[in-house]
């Protein structure tokens, strides 16, 4: 009854290219294969895709950056009074207490874009940050310091 799914996009920096994979037993992968169009990915994503995911050193670096700045953001957020929901994601989850939009709207006029994640449902007051590095992170706070 699980099925992981995984996108190159995110890892692999190439935003455009739309190639991912999922992993299904059962049921559950026939109901999936059922459904999944014919022809969904094209002949040069698979052969970036391929390329990409040999390269075993970079995924398993990418991995370690992630989850070190993910923890960090994440403390960092909490300590500044955020509720920051437990991820394993390439980003962080936050709950800003209120209506996000006047935050959304401060950050990027300082050239800072979170993703607004009221859209999903149940998330009235969240906001979704992507992990990246040291130097963005530090940005994206000092960018909260001053707006809140």
């Amino acid at each position: 009854g699980c099925v992981v799914a995984r996108s190159l996009t995110k890892l692999f920096g190439l935003p455009g290219l739309r190639a991912g994979f999922a992993v299904a037993d059962g049921d559950l992968r026939d109901r999936l294969e059922t459904a999944r169009p014919a022809w969904s990915l094209g002949g040069p994503a698979a052969a970036v895709g391929a390329h990409a995911m040999r390269d075993e050193a970079f995924v398993a670096e990418t991995r370690r950056r992630v989850e070190r700045e993910r923890a960090y953001l994440r403390a960092e957020l909490t300590d500044r009074g955020f509720d920051v929901r437990h991820s394993e994601a390439p980003f962080v989850l936050v709950d800003v207490g209120a209506d996000p939009t006047a935050l959304l709207d401060a950050c990027r006029e300082r050239g800072v874009v979170l993703r607004d994640a009221t859209t999903f449902r149940g998330l009235t007051s969240h906001v979704r940050i992507a992990v990246r590095n040291r130097e963005a992170s530090d940005r994206l706070l000092s960018v909260l310091d001053e707006v809140r």
